[in-house]
């Protein structure tokens, strides 16, 4: 599902090159849920945010189903965004003055796939949130915004899903119904997960993990 090949990237500050990344390999799988642990700094990010065609590499390739995304046009990379891969961030980003149903027909609003109605539906219920459908991120627990906040990403079902941190502003219950609703979506939807944390308790969930220190990659065998 995701293949990365030697990619490295480096930031110009003034007359100074600073790797962020050294040359990285990785293979992720269809229904992997892989989390990426490592210290502040260490590249997880950068790495995450690559993969996510949100940024290019200095240098290296990224094959998502067998296509170089680095190749694509902007507009098809914008398109590999909004189809292909869900992302879910720290804090939830949803709207504020949209309802927990709005957002979801925002999303769809823009996409092109049928029985919208019933298809927000399925996955409020999924979730375990259709009782504030009709409420506004204010009005909710933070576990309830993240769970939102997964099912937007979702919704138009991509094979792939990045997460930055999506337990970071959770307390442990919470955090603890977050990871398990990941590791639940990877393994009946088959959908690849990537997770970067820096909570060593969710790594049980998780097939394989990975770790950064200082822009190197490393797989952890026993965690």
């Amino acid at each position: 599902m995701i293949e990365v090949k030697n990619i490295s990237k480096d930031f110009i500050d003034g007359n100074k090159v600073n790797t962020v990344l050294k040359p990285t390999n990785i293979t992720i799988n269809k229904g992997e849920f892989v989390a990426i642990v490592g210290p502040s700094g260490s590249g997880k990010s950068t790495l995450l945010t690559i993969i996510g065609a949100l940024q290019k590499p200095t240098l290296g390739e990224l094959y998502i189903n067998n296509n170089n995304v680095y190749n694509f046009n902007e507009k098809e990379r914008s398109s590999l965004r909004f189809n292909t891969i869900g992302f879910v961030l720290q804090g939830s980003n949803l709207v504020p003055y949209l309802t927990v149903k709005e957002q979801f027909q925002l999303k769809l609003n823009q996409s092109k796939m049928k029985n919208k109605g019933d298809k927000i539906d399925e996955m409020l219920e999924r979730l375990s949130i259709s009782h504030i459908e009709n409420k506004y991120p204010e009005e909710i627990s933070g576990g309830e915004r993240q769970r939102a906040a997964i099912g937007l990403a979702l919704i138009l079902e991509p094979p792939i899903l990045l997460t930055d941190e999506p337990t970071a502003s959770l307390d442990s219950d919470k955090a603890f119904q977050v990871v398990e609703l990941l590791e639940k979506i990877s393994k009946e939807s088959e959908t690849s997960i990537i997770m970067v944390t820096h909570d060593k308790r969710m790594l049980s969930f998780c097939d394989r993990v990975l770790e950064m220190n200082d822009g190197v990659i490393n797989e952890i065998k026993n965690f």
